[in-house]
């Protein structure tokens, strides 16, 4: 079985939420700065389960 560890999950979460928020069908412009939290905890999330998980520093 693969191992996954849950910043791996959050930040598949994060990178739906990302999406969906992005995408939607307003008529107001998107909140940039709000997306690109989004986008930064995401990755964040990303480079913590690669420390945790696999051991790269």
């Amino acid at each position: 079985m693969p191992f996954d560890p849950l910043p791996f999950t959050v930040a598949l979460l994060l990178f739906i939420l990302l999406w969906v928020v992005a995408r939607r069908e307003d008529e107001s412009s998107p909140n940039l700065p709000f997306l690109a939290l989004i986008l930064v905890a995401a990755l964040q999330s990303v480079f913590t389960g690669l420390r945790w998980g696999h051991g790269i520093r």
